[in-house]
């Protein structure tokens, strides 16, 4: 019986698939064959959890364009508030003209253009400016009529804030992933070097539990060609 055939025209989920079906044909047999389906068995756990990453790497871009949105929601916003201040720098009413000014005064602290500086960086200034805009400046803030912006700001900061994590949080455990690409070498390996051996092992041991596999790995090998 015959049991090779070309595993690199397969994709990489099915020969993950395929390791995972053969897998399931040996493990029973794991002890009296186990020169070879150790080195097996070792390649698929490591190719498994390579897919796995994969998959972790696509959610990973996703994060990306979710906080790339993010934080053009909370630069849009701040330049909203930046706007509105400098528009009452030139009101009429005078109570107004001085709320605009103490407002003004808190944004220069932290930068007109804090909008241009790196996520975290962003973030930190971000903060204090909120700080101020609802504690000591909340009554000028009312006063502009820019209370409802200053919460629209400090939501989209906390928005910002958790994808931020997730992504922090993701890059950490990604760090030590390697591509399926570079693992899966070692799996086609181990998978032809069984299905090469186990026909002569077969016959060498008269093994019953293998006599009733083999053909089922047969079965396998034609579904998936």
């Amino acid at each position: 019986m015959i049991l090779t055939f070309n595993l690199s025209g397969l994709t990489n989920a099915e020969l993950l698939s395929f390791a995972q079906s053969l897998d399931a044909l040996l493990e029973p047999l794991g002890e009296t064959i186990s020169v070879i389906y150790d080195p097996f068995k070792h390649a698929l756990v490591v190719c498994v959890e390579t897919s796995a990453s994969a998959i972790a790497k696509q959610v990973a871009q996703q994060q990306t364009e979710a906080l790339g949105a993010a934080d053009l929601k909370r630069d849009n916003v701040f330049r909203g508030v930046k706007y509105i201040t400098q528009a009452y720098l030139l009101h009429p009413d005078a109570k107004k003209q001085e709320a605009a000014q103490e407002v003004e005064k808190v944004i220069a602290k932290v930068g007109w253009h804090l909008n241009r500086e790196g996520y975290d960086e962003q973030s930190a200034l971000m903060k204090t400016l909120l700080k101020e805009l609802t504690g000591k400046q909340a009554a000028h803030v009312a006063l502009l009529g820019m209370t409802e912006y200053v919460d629209l700001l400090n939501t989209s900061q906390t928005e910002f804030d958790v994808l931020r994590q997730e992504q922090l949080d993701h890059n950490t455990e990604m760090e030590q992933v390697s591509s399926m690409t570079a693992v899966r070498g070692d799996l086609e390996q181990t998978i032809k070097d069984l299905l090469e051996i186990l026909p002569g092992f077969y016959r060498m041991t008269n093994n019953e539990t293998l006599g009733v596999v083999l053909p089922k790995i047969k079965e396998l090998i034609d579904r998936t060609v």
